[in-house]
């Protein structure tokens, strides 16, 4: 169950989302084990963290918050000066870490 507080802040913050704001909301969990071309990708900020509403080639219409690896991979991109739209991921199976956290690996393909 999502604090209160933390779902009032990303509410807030998702209203200036543009991919937010003219997509549905679908889960990562529906692309796993697929490959997917990266359509585009809005960047969002709660309580410090920044994560990325994501859109897909293959998915019009609908958008998908990225997890840590495919936030890491967008980050990275970004940094480097590289522009991933158009880019083929592979989205795989949730896996659980030795710590117990749930983790959805991303590979650029």
């Amino acid at each position: 169950m999502l604090n209160a507080t933390f779902k009032k802040n990303v509410q807030e913050e998702l209203q200036g989302s543009r991919i937010v704001n003219e997509n549905t909301k679908i889960s990562v969990d529906m692309l796993a084990d697929t490959d997917v071309t990266i359509e585009d990708f809005d960047a969002l900020t709660s309580d410090g963290d920044t994560f990325y509403a994501v859109t897909t080639v293959e998915n019009p219409g609908q958008y998908f918050f990225s997890g840590k690896a495919l936030t890491d991979l967008i980050n990275a991109c970004v940094e480097a000066g590289e522009d991933i739209r158009g880019e083929r991921i592979h989205i795989g199976v949730k896996t659980r870490t030795k710590s117990g956290r749930t983790f959805t690996p991303v590979t650029l393909l």
